[in-house]
């Protein structure tokens, strides 16, 4: 299943698409928090995003991992 298009949709959309290319979008060892002193998001964009990328790795479990832990931050 080749979801090219809709990769190169998402990135568009959301402004993302002269973004740098990497192999591993985790750090590893890196702990997730929430800033709460940081600049404030769109909430409905946020939630926008997180969706499309859910929807875009369905059938990736390894990208899935590291959405599903952007997830909790909804």
């Amino acid at each position: 299943m080749c979801k090219r298009k809709y990769t190169h949709e998402i990135l568009e959309r959301f402004g993302m698409d002269r973004s740098n290319l990497v192999k591993n979008f985790i750090v590893s060892g890196c702990k997730l928090s929430k800033d709460e002193k940081g600049a404030k998001v769109d909430a409905s964009m946020f939630k926008q995003m997180v969706g499309s990328l859910m929807y875009l790795t369905i059938t990736k479990p390894d990208l899935m991992y590291g959405v599903s832990l952007i997830n909790k931050f909804m």
